[in-house]
């Protein structure tokens, strides 16, 4: 095998300067918004039509000068071979991407020339890695990144205030957009110069979304649209495995409806603000189906509604991957329905009344404005909630006043003229707390829907990766997405929206998609699912090994699911991998399943629910269970997570099995590696419904790991020794602050 690394560049700051005009049929156009996708430098343009863009740009790989002398190195039948234009004293170490060396390549003094060194990377030789060299005193870091069997490529790291793009021959997108006229989309090879753009009137044809999609207009019959939801309701109740996804769209105006979310269910506002479609009614989950036990209902949503209930309360009757956004109730909301239940996640919602969570074991609240909150579980955690509780002394309530940054969930919009766009909220770093929408509307930028390529089921991973390679977007539509190769997000600011919980299942035991290492990705809406071919990981984040600062326009993912077994047997050694810095992470489920079809220790196989290799990443409302290693595994510095829910696995055969090692039996569900430096949780919660032994629920660094409010909880027969560390008593316990 030749393993060629290549020194490929390094980022430099580039001044932008482009200047140009908007014509439309020979006149020029006033009020279109022109915009430079990765750089994030926009201007509108005047009534004669012109628009200048100035700043900074996003930057390009330009070659970089070999460090003290070394021309290049080469690896092949397991040596390195350096070739150098003078003799030297050469160091050269290889990292993994969480800082441990993986060996020294060489430390001496070779000739003018080429060096041979012995290295053998047999073990190693899919991973990325940092490559640190020092030559006579100077030093420099490349990232040592495998593209395809046989060669490699290494990238000098650059400082931390930069960004570059790595994976693509132009740097640059510009996007011109106005209502009413087709968008214009370029990519650009140059920073200066003037760019002229010629835009047409669109026509007001609506999009093409499906026959699984449905929307619904204010005119329309309330008794026709009662019998259609009614009709879909019913086919989804208990349709825990169903095949079916379904997508309801209602248009801004007022209706009379009970609207009953089922299965494999989303329902959506198409306002800019949720008092833009009023109903008059419910828009509520229902357990029925189970006797209102709610702990198996699943993957339904409802977003961007004002709902007046007319029973007072609006019941959300449901447990893990059911989440509420954008949501005003003009009464009380009800989290069950006389049952158990094991929820639950609602974020930027307004609640005129009380929220009653009833039964709900665990329940996590983030920029929510409630009238109340009552009542309590094991493990409620409220992040920039307003009006709910004050009080974090009682380890089962956690409460965190300002949420410290967060960018909402993209979604779906429609104007008076049934022009259709995508809403991309703003980020919020200033910690904040209440809805978004204190203002009527949530701040953002919109997004036409013909920047976007609209997937349906029919499609696989060829014609959407095309569709990405010309710089669309993408809207997923409800349905199974079987796709043969990974989808590959390689272009800055790439909004990826999934309505009606569209389910990607990679068949060729590849990845199901991988996002490159780039700013301003935002991900929302999936269920990923293994298949009985096994995938490495089914979701990835960046490159292994990232030394790039997205701290000013992060990655973020919302509404992320994923799961092996249940429908069919599934197999995937990991669910999510983030390795990008900065990166959010807002609401998931990530479940191996413990029922349904597959369900077995040696059939659906899954080792790892989340693994975050970056730094500074921030996680809100994670839920991951019953995989057969770490639930959650942290190598990352400054990671910090709020809200945390665990079932360890229920079919552990024996702890011969099923163990850390070095005395330690059974694994923690939350692992911080012992190689951070810092981290903090709040508002944790592990159970057991097993018949073995785990020594610990969590287990982190003895220093610069904070964690508040932790709670073991035992369900079955097993047992969890201790909560975190060797600290606590056996499960059910809890530990209030650690260390």
């Amino acid at each position: 095998m030749l393993l060629v690394l290549i020194v490929a560049g390094i980022a430099s700051a580039q001044s932008v300067n482009i200047t140009g005009t908007v014509t439309s049929g020979g006149q020029p156009l006033q009020g279109v918004v022109v915009r430079l996708v990765a750089s994030q430098i926009a201007d509108t343009t005047t009534a004669s039509g012109t628009f200048t863009l100035t700043g900074i740009g996003v930057s390009t790989k330009t070659p970089v000068s070999s460090v003290a002398g070394v021309n290049s190195i080469e690896f092949s039948n397991n040596v390195f071979t350096f070739t150098t234009s003078a003799a030297a004293n050469l160091t050269a170490n290889l990292y993994d991407m969480r800082g441990a060396v993986i060996g020294r390549i060489f430390n001496g003094r070779i000739n003018q020339g080429k060096t041979d060194v012995a290295f053998s990377l047999q073990n190693h030789a899919s991973e990325m890695y940092v490559m640190k060299i020092t030559s006579n005193g100077a030093s420099a870091a490349y990232k040592f990144l495998p593209q395809s069997k046989g060669s490699s490529t290494i990238y000098k790291s650059v400082s931390s205030s930069d960004r570059f793009l790595g994976k693509t021959a132009a740097f640059d997108w510009l996007q011109a957009t106005k209502s009413g006229y087709t968008s214009h989309l370029e990519q650009v090879a140059s920073y200066s110069g003037v760019v002229n753009i010629t835009m047409n009137q669109a026509a007001a044809a609506a999009p093409d979304f499906g026959s699984s999609v449905m929307v619904f207009d204010p005119t329309m019959s309330m008794s026709t649209i009662q019998s259609t939801l009614s009709g879909i309701s019913s086919n989804q109740d208990g349709a825990q495995f169903g095949h079916n996804r379904y997508a309801w769209l209602f248009k801004p105006g007022s209706y009379s409806l009970d609207i009953d979310v089922g299965f494999y269910t989303e329902a959506l506002g198409l306002g800019l603000s949720p008092d833009s479609v009023q109903i008059t009614g419910a828009v509520r989950s229902s357990a029925a189906w189970m006797g209102h036990n709610a702990t198996c209902t699943f993957w339904k949503a409802a977003a961007g509604f004002c709902v007046t209930p007319t029973g007072g309360n609006d019941i959300w009757e449901a447990s893990q991957a059911a989440p509420v956004r954008r949501m005003h109730i003009k009464g009380g909301m009800a989290l069950s329905d006389g049952g158990w239940s094991s929820g639950g996640y609602v974020a930027d919602c307004k609640v005129d009344g009380a929220v009653n969570p009833g039964s709900q074991q665990q329940y996590f609240s983030r920029n929510n404005n409630v009238g109340s909150w009552g009542g309590g579980g094991w493990n409620y955690t409220f992040v920039g909630t307003v009006g709910g509780p004050t009080s974090s002394t009682q380890v089962s309530r956690t409460v965190v006043t300002k949420t410290p940054v967060i960018a909402e969930k993209p979604f779906l919009v429609i104007d008076k003229n049934n022009n259709y766009s995508v809403l991309v909220p703003t980020l919020r770093r200033d910690s904040t707390a209440g809805v978004s929408w204190t203002n009527g509307t949530t701040p953002g930028v919109q997004y036409p829907i013909d920047l976007f390529y609209i997937a349906k089921p029919t499609d696989n991973a060829a014609s959407i990766n095309a569709a990405l390679t010309l710089g669309k977007n993408i809207l997923f539509t409800p349905g199974h997405y079987n796709l043969e190769a990974s989808i590959n997000v390689t272009r800055p600011g790439t909004i990826v929206l999934g309505i009606g919980f569209p389910t990607l299942a990679p068949t060729s035991g590849n990845i199901a998609m991988k996002v490159s290492d780039v700013d301003g990705v935002r991900i929302g809406g999936f269920l990923f699912e293994g298949t009985t071919t096994n995938s490495p990981c089914l979701l990835e984040v960046g490159d292994s090994g990232s030394t790039i600062d997205h701290s000013k326009n992060p990655i973020v993912l919302s509404d992320i699911f994923t799961r092996v077994g249940g429908e069919y047997n599934g197999l995937a050694t990991t669910f999510v991998k983030i390795n990008s810095n900065d990166a959010i992470f807002d609401g998931s489920w990530l479940w191996r399943a413990d029922h349904g079809t597959g369900a077995g220790w040696t059939s659906n196989k899954n080792l790892y629910g989340l693994i975050v290799n970056g730094n500074n990443v921030t996680c809100y409302g994670m839920e991951v269970e019953h995989t057969q290693a770490f639930q959650t595994w942290w190598n990352g510095n400054n990671g910090r997570l709020f809200f945390y829910q665990s079932e360890m696995p229920y079919d552990p055969p024996n702890n011969t099995v099923w163990s850390e090692g070095n005395g330690i039996l059974g694994f923690p569900s939350y692992k911080v590696s012992n190689t951070v430096t810092s981290h903090e949780a709040w508002g944790l919660g592990v159970y057991s419904v097993f018949n073995v032994t785990s020594t610990n629920a969590y287990e982190v660094p003895t220093t610069g790991t904070k964690m508040h409010h932790m709670c073991t909880q035992k369900l079955g027969g097993g047992e969890i020794t201790h909560v975190i560390n060797g600290v606590g008593g056996v499960a059910s316990s809890s530990v209030l602050e650690y260390p």
